[in-house]
């Protein structure tokens, strides 16, 4: 029956964000759907270069996601989406501030903190703990047009945390021109609605996206329940929302994004397992971007970002009514904030037939103003038993997670693009970026790329990486060290492409 339910109302849903979506859209799904691989494979992605290029001329291993592929797969979050691409898995981490998807590729295990990712290319990983599953922990599909994804190394465009591979998520404006409403329910209670709409007038555009969720959460039964308070039992209920306003008039673009979501009752490594546990975290971003035409053959591209991020949850740490703690049970966790503001500037010349140079600079600053434990208990003042609060509290007069320090990255890049002929495309590139608080890094790269016939595509690819330490890892109050410098790689990657009319034949050695 349950199961009937759900395709009643998935099916509802859908007829309902079909019978309100725009005409265009329509045609588009069914365009890519008619087109040929070797089609699909002339549609053109910027990770990799900056510049327009197509996924076969493209100087990295690359994946290009479409809004009507995102569709046809029926995804509603990026992690789900993620585990598509070959060689990338994500993982399911569950740690005492809440339950996190992390980004493994190519069988790296770095907790999210090797990954970059971006939202219309300003940086989501913060520089608390250098991954962007901290704060972003649901990243929501409902007005995403394209996603592109590097796998391998991408620190020569992008700096630190393109360590294994780069996610850049593309959101709607008003010039994908999408109206539609989409209202979903299933199991566990679960109920999602979402809605697109804009209008275009002149050169003016908006667009407004939103979405709310709300799931009672899957029954976990037979856990470790360290204090018995849940006889095994957990269900990790969410709730939250998203809400976005993108205006443009002409080149000029702005956007602002608001997410939050809140998770209660959640599997606990360890078993401190309580329905009283809770993780909220919201986040509010500003974009402003703008393209110049200064010329026929160049151009520029500026922007100017700002986040903040918040992190507020407890979990239960100890029991009650014992030594140290007299009443209640004991909760502890975080209550974080984050702040980051970043600008770019790059240029694109196109200053031969042959030749196409990028080259730009950019600057970010990072923060954490208030980082603090909370607790029922103050539990960092004096000797055993620990004064009871009554509630959650942030214990303001208790020494910070991390010290209070600012992190300033400026970094350089420069990049040449050369057509060798029809057949062969030459890409080198090189990136400074010097840091306050670490050491400067050089980060190279140089792409061979190799058309033999029209099926047949051959690449051979270097690069450097680097992950600069986290304010974490560099302040943190009870184990930083303030003396850790960047980690670095060095990979090498030859990829072979073999393309029919509705398949690809890949073969990708890396090391």
């Amino acid at each position: 029956m349950k199961v009937l339910q759900l395709l009643t109302l998935t099916t509802l849903g859908l007829s309902v964000s079909s019978a309100l979506a725009e005409q265009i859209n329509k045609e588009e799904f069914t365009r890519l759907l008619d087109m040929t691989l070797e089609q699909l494979m002339q549609v053109t992605v910027t990770i990799a270069s900056k510049t327009e290029q197509t996924v076969a001329q493209a100087p990295s291993s690359v994946t290009v996601f479409t809004r009507s592929q995102i569709d046809a797969l029926g995804m509603t979050k990026l992690d789900e989406l993620l585990n598509y691409i070959a060689g990338t898995q994500m993982l399911f981490d569950v740690v005492p501030n809440g339950p996190s998807s992390h980004t493994s590729v190519r069988g790296s295990v770095g907790f999210g903190n090797d990954v970059l990712y971006q939202l219309n290319g300003q940086r989501l990983n913060n520089y608390h703990s250098n991954a962007a599953n901290m704060i972003y922990r649901r990243i929501s599909l409902h007005n995403v047009e394209k996603i592109e994804v590097i796998r391998g190394p991408g620190s020569a465009l992008y700096g630190s945390g393109a360590f294994a591979g780069v996610v850049n998520i593309i959101t709607s404006d008003a010039n994908h021109k999408r109206n539609e409403v989409t209202v979903e329910a299933g199991e566990n209670q679960s109920i999602r609605a979402a809605a697109n709409f804009s209008h275009n007038t002149g050169k003016w555009g908006l667009a407004v996206s939103a979405q709310t969720i709300s799931d009672d959460g899957q029954t976990y039964s037979g856990l470790y329940d360290r204090f018995n308070r849940t006889g095994g039992n957990a269900h990790d209920p969410q709730r939250g929302h998203d809400l976005m306003l993108t205006a443009n008039y002409g080149n000029l673009k702005f956007s602002v994004l608001n997410s939050v979501y809140k998770t209660e009752d959640y599997y606990l490594f360890r078993g401190g397992l309580s329905p009283r546990n809770y993780l909220k975290t919201g986040s509010t971003l500003f974009d402003l971007g703008y393209q110049h035409k200064i010329s026929t053959s160049l151009k520029g591209h500026y922007r100017l970002g700002m986040q903040h991020g918040k992190v507020d949850g407890a979990t239960l740490s100890g029991p009650g009514n014992s030594v140290p703690f007299s009443q209640d049970d004991v909760f502890v966790g975080p209550d974080f904030e984050h702040d980051m503001r970043n600008g770019e500037a790059y240029w694109v010349w196109e200053a031969h037939p042959a030749h196409t140079l990028t080259f730009g600079f950019n600057r970010e600053e990072a923060d954490s103003p208030h980082a603090y434990t909370q607790a029922n208990y103050n539990v960092l003042t004096g000797p055993p038993p620990f004064p009871y609060l009554t509630t959650v509290t942030p214990l303001l007069s208790g020494k910070r997670l991390v010290a209070d320090e600012k992190m300033v990255i400026n970094g350089f890049f420069a990049q040449d693009e050369w057509r060798v002929n029809d057949t062969w495309y030459l890409t080198t590139g090189l990136r400074y970026d010097d840091y306050n608080l670490s050491d400067s890094v050089f980060s190279p790269r140089a792409a061979l790329v190799y058309r033999a016939n029209g099926l047949d595509i051959f690449k051979l690819l270097y690069g450097q990486a680097f992950n600069a330490p986290s304010l974490t890892a560099l302040y943190s109050t009870t184990n930083g060290n303030p003396n850790t410098q960047p980690t670095t790689l060095r990979s090498w990657e030859f990829v072979w492409w073999h393309e029919q009319d509705h398949f690809r034949n890949g073969l990708t050695f890396f090391l």
